[in-house]
């Protein structure tokens, strides 16, 4: 049991890491439980739902619940530095290191634009008086694409793939994960219009001066503004400047 603290519907997937301190009859139980074993065994996939939106989130049973059809995601290696992650809703292609497609399946559309790569990006940072907050205007123009040099298939599938990256540059180094997901981001839309979550889960070892640095996900999509969702509430910010 969980405790859900929106007052919606949620369902959702959890993982659990099976410990050394765990108990032995605790970690089979959870074992039994997953939908999926991950990191070569060492932690458990568990689905939680909270139907009402009450609060309280069970653990759903491993034999009564299935994926429906369609809805599982994997991931392959296509070729040589080629991989993809996809599910019926959504497919990203990873390749030479850079994600080169966002193809919204549902919607028929690429989402990244042409002859541009989504990745990390790094840029100069030599600002008059404040590090990290004075943002001088040339800044944008000395940015550089930093490719992933080692990818790797983390989890394959049928309830979450995920794609493993890794980056040097400097004396730094990023590790990131590309996480999709079986189950829609909400449960709160129809089949048609939910799509999973693309989730980027990131550890970096910084040790740059007079740096940025930045995931950019250039799009064909085009608006004057664009909001995000932070821990303070939502932002909007304009997508012409930065």
């Amino acid at each position: 049991t969980a405790i859900n603290t929106l007052d919606v519907p949620r369902r959702e997937l959890i993982e659990v890491r099976l410990s050394d301190n765990m108990a032995r009859a605790e970690a089979i139980a959870l074992s039994h439980q997953s939908m999926q074993l991950c990191n070569a065994g060492q932690s458990a996939l568990l689905l939680l739902e909270d139907a009402t939106g009450r609060g309280q989130a069970l653990v759903q049973d491993k034999q009564s619940t299935v994926l429906a059809q369609g809805q599982a995601v994997r991931a392959e290696q296509l070729e040589h530095n080629s991989f993809l992650l996809q599910s019926a809703a959504i497919a990203v292609k990873v390749s030479k290191g850079r994600i080169t497609s966002v193809y919204d399946r549902l919607a028929d559309r690429e989402l990244i634009e042409t002859g541009r790569t989504a990745g990390l990006a790094i840029a100069e940072d030599y600002p008059p008086q404040f590090d990290n907050w004075e943002t001088e205007l040339y800044s944008p123009d000395t940015t550089e694409g930093i490719p992933f040099t080692n990818v790797r298939i983390a989890e394959a599938g049928p309830w979450r793939a995920s794609l493993a990256l890794e980056a040097k540059f400097g004396q730094s180094t990023v590790r990131m994960s590309i996480v999709l997901d079986a189950l829609p981001a909400t449960p709160l839309l129809g089949e048609k219009e939910a799509r999973p979550l693309l989730r980027f889960d990131t550890q970096i070892d910084w040790w740059e001066k007079h740096r940025f640095l930045r995931f950019e996900v250039p799009t064909r999509l085009r608006s004057d503004s664009a909001s995000f969702e932070t821990q303070f509430g939502i932002t909007k910010r304009p997508t012409t400047r930065n």
